[in-house]
Parts: C-alpha cells; sequence; structure tokens
C-alpha cells in the first residue's frame, strides 16, 4: 500500500494525473435556484429580478442593481465585467445604508444540495468595519462590511444571531480591499427537507461598499479554482487533481495557485472541489464515477488546448458513459463549466 501511495504522488508529479482516486457519485441535485444568473432583468441599471427579492433599512441609499458592462450605477471605479452571462447585480449608493438581496431555497429531501455563486467586493474605505454585535444597521458606526449567509426565513432579515444557519462570506478589518470574482459554496444537504433563505447584505457607513453576485447556483461546475479568472491545466487543473488525490494545505496549493488567485487558501480550494465532487460536476465523462486518472485528465487535457481524441484517447472511464467523445465532452465543459473551447 505504501508503494502504490508513492508511485501515485510520484506519477502525479509528472504527468498531473494518477489513477489513484475514484469516488461513485451520490444522486446529482437539481437546479433549485431562480434566475441564478440574473440574465432574466428589467434592464441595466433596474432593480428587479424574477425569484429575487429586495430589502433597505430606512434612510438607506442604493440598493442592488443590474450591472451590465464595467460601471457601477453611482460609482466611478471600473469594475470587472459580470462572470457568467451578460449581466450581474451590484449593490451601489450615493450615501450610507444597509441593503439585502435575498432567495428562499427549498431543500429535497434527499440527495446531495450544494449552492455555490460568484461574488465580488471592492471596498471604497480604507478597511472594513465590523461592529463587536455583528450588527448589519448602518446606523451603527463605524460599520462597513458585506457578508453571505445562509439564514432560517423565519427569523428577522438583519438576524446576525440564532437565525444564521451558515455563513459563506464575511468582510473583516484587514481583508483586501477588492476581492473577486471569487466562489463561494455551501453544502446545503444538512438542511434536507426544509426551506432556507440565501442572504447577501452589504452595510457602508465610511465610503462605498460595492458588492456584486453571480452564478448563484446548485449546479456548480467552476474549474477556476484560484479565482484568478483563468482555466488553466498547470494550476487549475493540477490543483483538481490533488485534491481529489485527497492532498490537503501546501501539498494541495504549493507551486499550483496563480499569484493573481484570490483564493490562495488551502481550505478555499477544498471547499470548492469537494462541493463539484459532491454534486456531480467533475464527472467529466458522466459514468457516474469521478476519477483523477479519468475526468482529471479530461479536465487537464482540455485546459493545455488540446482537442478531439489528443483529449480522450486512454481518458474515458468506463461504460455506460453519457459523454463518449470529444464533440460531448466539449459541450459540457462549455455550458455547464463555462469554459471557451474550440
Amino acid at each position: 500500500m505504501i508503494s502504490v501511495v508513492r508511485g501515485c504522488r510520484q506519477r502525479i508529479a509528472a504527468l498531473f494525473v494518477a489513477a489513484c482516486s475514484a469516488v461513485s457519485l451520490p444522486v446529482q441535485a437539481i437546479e433549485l435556484i431562480t434566475n441564478g444568473g440574473f440574465e432574466t432583468n428589467s434592464g441595466a441599471g433596474t432593480s428587479l429580478w424574477p425569484g429575487w427579492f429586495l430589502a433597505a433599512m430606512n434612510g438607506s441609499q442604493g440598493t442592488f442593481y443590474t450591472q451590465a458592462g464595467v460601471q457601477p450605477p453611482f460609482s466611478k471605479f471600473v469594475i470587472p465585467p459580470p462572470s457568467r452571462g451578460d449581466y450581474a447585480v451590484i449593490r451601489d449608493q450615493a450615501g450610507p445604508g444597509t441593503a439585502v438581496l435575498y432567495q428562499d431555497i427549498n431543500v429535497p429531501a434527499s440527495g446531495q444540495t450544494v449552492l455555490s455563486m460568484r461574488l465580488f467586493v471592492q471596498n471604497q474605505a480604507e478597511d472594513y468595519a465590523v461592529p463587536a454585535s455583528q450588527s448589519l444597521d448602518y446606523a451603527t458606526v463605524p460599520n462597513q462590511q458585506a457578508r453571505v449567509d445562509i439564514i432560517n426565513p423565519a427569523a428577522n432579515l438583519l438576524d446576525v444571531g440564532a437565525g444564521v444557519l451558515a455563513t459563506l462570506f464575511q468582510t473583516l478589518p484587514g481583508d483586501p480591499q477588492t476581492l473577486g470574482y471569487i466562489t463561494l459554496t455551501q453544502n446545503l444537504t444538512p438542511f434536507a427537507g426544509t426551506t432556507v433563505r440565501l442572504r447577501v447584505a452589504s452595510v457602508d457607513n465610511l465610503q462605498g461598499l460595492n458588492v456584486a453576485v453571480d452564478a448563484v447556483s446548485t449546479q456548480l461546475c467552476d474549474l477556476d479554482v484560484d479565482s484568478d479568472g483563468k482555466q488553466i491545466g498547470t494550476t487549475d487543473a493540477l490543483l483538481i487533481i490533488r485534491q481529489m488525490l485527497g492532498l490537503s494545505g501546501s501539498a494541495l496549493t504549493q507551486g499550483a495557485v496563480a499569484s493573481s488567485g484570490a483564493l490562495g487558501a488551502s481550505a478555499r480550494v477544498n471547499s470548492l472541489v469537494t462541493a463539484m465532487r459532491l454534486n456531480g460536476a467533475l464527472d467529466i465523462d458522466g459514468n457516474g464515477v469521478i476519477d483523477s486518472q479519468t475526468d482529471g485528465l479530461l479536465i487537464l487535457r482540455a485546459m493545455l488546448g488540446l482537442t478531439g481524441t489528443a483529449v480522450t484517447n486512454g481518458a474515458l472511464g468506463n461504460p455506460p458513459r453519457a459523454r463518449d467523445d470529444w464533440a460531448a465532452i466539449r459541450d459540457y465543459l462549455s455550458t455547464a463549466c463555462g469554459m471557451n473551447l474550440p
């Protein structure tokens, strides 16, 4: 057993592939989010999206708006374009306030359910500020924060106590002024058979705070695992394959995280790849098994720019398979995983 593992690690170091990891898949989750890409909207700069709701504290200035292009409605800063499709939503303001974007999710009673979303944060103040009470009240000074939570729908919309079931993200003092787009994930399986609420909250009373949301889904396939805005074989594919092999910490990320990546931490990379394994997104050939020597190799070859049989030869898992050739593999990686493939 020791020699097998050692041999596997030697091969992965040399080839980025290994035959040492195969995981049978659970039932894949269905899409539970309505209009998660915000592609259905009332126009750029407006605030109406089917499936989504807005709330704001009295006296708040600004809210979430439909984003198209690289310019927020009020701020003069250039921001990244939407991470998927033509639209995202962005929190922008001309003065202090608290704004909340939310949607309720009915979690199935069985199967795995993993939520994902893309998030961009740009702080125009010198630093973030979070009150000791964690309050989302913009009248509490200083208060300059963004957070994403799963909350109990029966709780107050601004609850930061017992009503919070899980926290996906929260800015803290000392965090980078600009983050994103980063991918956030949350396993909703512990809440099976219940309804939970996804809440994105933005509070600012120092300077402006832009918070953009895109690609909210329970059909996660995001192969930019270091969140540098690119899908690269020698970084993203290597991180995916290493995680398939059970590596963590520096053994997972060393030499494989792009210097511009916003998700250099091993825990974040591990969380994203684990989420994609849970919901079956990394089953590239569609045979019900995730294997580093087949699915991992297919991802690596595609990211290295190979096409046709140069991708599939010797890299397809045991039949029956949903995707048997390059055309089917390419279509899946393009449509489900956002790769731009020839």
